[in-house]
């Protein structure tokens, strides 16, 4: 694929600058129509959409995918279809598809989005595009992924792939994401984490809990050395927090209460 109209980021840069100084903030409006009419499309299914992303977060994955000119999206955690729908409104503006996989078909995606689904957790949905020989350069985590799931990212997602968390400091989950993640996900790059929402024209605001990774063949400036990506790593086992086996037990603990 021809990367020269790929755009760079700044590695000292933050996410406010990145939201702030975007080609694409004009194509927002269009965006936030797509989640609103999505938002009255599951509602008319009967589907409450309880939990399901935000219209700022889902606005901050729109601009990644335009920023970085990327046509391979891969979701983990469909839900409702949220993301789904306006990361495919993205990806197809650069020419490209989205696939996301659950576990649950809550049945929320419309039939004539393009977006494909895969009815499957995120280790199984993986294998299956590994089967087909396919890649990622974009991936969105809205649920902790285990360790094979992260051998296969390292099989299939392009070196130049960016890392979407969602959860971050709203939940133990986002941080379980990002903590996983730098124990097994094998490239070299920068965290950027959500800082307060950025308010824009039109009323329209920008991320409250989305962190990203973004690596180094996609990074100006100061880049991550191999030493550091070890203490990166390391820094997990030093200091654990919550696992994907913890989270994924205490999920589990959390639905048998209810």
């Amino acid at each position: 694929m021809n990367r020269e109209a790929v755009k760079l980021m700044d590695a000292e840069s933050s996410v406010r600058a990145f939201i702030s100084e975007s080609a694409h903030l004009s194509e927002l409006p269009a965006a936030q129509t797509v989640w609103q009419r999505h938002a009255k499309f599951y509602e008319s299914k009967g589907i409450t959409g309880e939990n399901s992303t935000s219209l700022e977060d889902c606005l901050m994955l729109y601009l990644l995918i335009r920023h970085f000119d990327r046509r391979r999206v891969f979701e983990i955690g469909t839900n409702v279809g949220t993301t789904s729908v306006i990361m495919n409104q993205a990806v197809k503006k650069n020419g490209g598809t989205c696939t996301t996989c659950d576990p649950v078909d809550y049945g929320a995606l419309p039939a004539d989005s393009g977006i494909r689904f895969i009815h499957a957790e995120s280790d199984t949905a993986l294998a299956r595009l590994k089967a087909e020989h396919s890649t990622i350069d974009f991936a969105f985590f809205d649920w902790v992924p285990d360790k094979r799931t992260l051998n296969l990212a390292n099989e299939l997602f392009d070196d130049d792939a960016v890392i979407a968390v969602h959860d971050y400091r709203l939940d133990p989950k986002g941080q379980a994401i990002v903590d996983i993640v730098n124990l097994h996900y094998r490239q070299r790059g920068r965290w950027f984490f959500p800082e307060a929402p950025v308010q824009l024209a039109d009323e329209i605001r920008v991320n409250i809990c989305t962190a990203f990774f973004v690596p180094n063949q996609l990074l100006t400036g100061r880049r991550e050395t191999s030493l550091e990506r070890l203490k990166r790593g390391l820094s997990v086992l030093l200091h654990p927090r919550m696992t994907a086996s913890h989270f994924k037990r205490t999920a589990i603990q959390s639905i048998r209460r209810m």
